[in-house]
């Protein structure tokens, strides 16, 4: 059998195993672990400014699961014994963890929130709009109002 007739009987095969398991191209470059590099917030006019944290981790892993937590690196460094100290450390951490699924035609991935540090975000979803560098070393997440426009851009680095 010649090489011209074997790789693409060898790519066909591949394609469909791939396919069978049920694992899509974008899925296993999505699947891993980040730090979070930059948060930018967008207001309704398109103007730029840090996001609400400046640090943070998120993972996908190969069973449809994630798991995102931001912060502020400037949070107090004390035992939030006060209401006070309970409401500051509260607002500066954010947490969750669910099931995902991939829309490839949309460019989105879809976040299933099962347990969240905000309770009233507990069983809601998250659409978050994805771009990978071409060397795949970041995953960025854009955030979308209603009409469509990018309200925040999260940028991660794959470790």
């Amino acid at each position: 059998m010649r090489l011209t007739t074997v790789f693409p009987v060898i790519a066909i095969v591949m394609a469909s195993a791939l396919s069978m398991s049920g694992q899509s191209s974008v899925k296993s470059r999505l699947i891993g672990n980040y730090k979070l590099v930059k948060f930018e917030s967008f207001d309704e006019k398109g103007t730029s400014r840090p996001g609400a944290y400046d640090a943070g981790r998120i993972m996908y892993d190969a069973a449809g699961q994630m798991a995102a937590q931001l912060m502020r690196t400037d949070r107090p460094k004390v035992n939030p014994a006060t209401d006070a100290d309970r409401s500051a450390a509260y607002q500066s951490y954010f947490a969750y963890y669910g099931g995902y699924t991939i829309d490839e035609s949309k460019g989105m991935v879809v976040h299933h929130l099962q347990g969240s540090t905000n309770p009233s975000s507990t069983g809601t979803d998250f659409v978050r709009y994805y771009t990978f560098s071409d060397d795949g070393r970041f995953l960025t997440l854009s955030v979308k109002n209603a009409k469509g426009q990018v309200t925040g851009v999260l940028t991660w680095e794959r470790f």
